[in-house]
């Protein structure tokens, strides 16, 4: 399993009442996510925070394609859960 480290960005949202003006000086959230790579496929990224050794994972984080901007191999769950 690769350890990856994704540059993506979240929504921002909430239900309050704005200026116009208010709303044009907001943006989108940028967010950096390190996780194991459980799946990639053409919709989305699976991630997870925590593995063991024996096959459990802990943590999901899934990210939609089109939010993420970079993905970038920084490990493998080999080399990392060595002691």
């Amino acid at each position: 399993m690769k350890l990856v480290r994704v540059v993506w960005y979240d929504v921002y949202s909430d239900s309050l009442w704005y200026c116009k003006e208010d709303i044009m000086s907001s943006e989108s959230i940028r967010c950096v996510s390190v996780g194991f790579l459980i799946e990639e496929n053409e919709r989305e990224v699976k991630l997870c925070h925590t593995v063991s050794d024996v096959d459990l994972v802990m943590g999901k984080l899934i990210i939609p394609k089109g939010m993420i901007r970079k993905m970038e191999e920084i490990g493998d769950n080999e080399s990392i859960l060595q002691e």
